[in-house]
């Protein structure tokens, strides 16, 4: 099984149609992209938001919101866990941020 993946143009090629299969996912559950004035909107749409607690002066940022499309955040969730297998640089970001997550 190592040998498929140290076949470069595998890898690209799974990619690519993983890419494709995620895009078209995520087109057929927004729908038009257009609709959403700014991009924190689509984040909210996906339920990736984080839950923020206030009161008075102290603001509390907490895990994501989880409230939207379960399908939509699911796809996009998988589509992060593959980009970072196979891409150095988000597998880096991703390692930072989990490091300075779990601090």
């Amino acid at each position: 099984m190592l040998k498929i993946y140290e076949n470069n143009w595998f890898i690209e090629k799974n990619l690519r149609l993983n890419l494709r299969t995620y895009l078209l996912f995520y087109h057929s559950e927004v729908g038009e992209v257009d609709r959403f004035d700014r991009h924190e909107e689509q984040v909210s749409y996906a339920g990736l938001d984080p839950v923020v607690h206030q009161s008075g002066d102290t603001e509390v940022h907490g895990s994501i919101s989880k409230e939207g499309s379960a399908s939509l955040r699911l796809a996009l969730v998988q589509a992060a866990y593959r980009a970072i297998r196979y891409d150095d640089y988000l597998r880096d970001f991703y390692t930072r941020l989990k490091q300075r997550k779990n601090k």
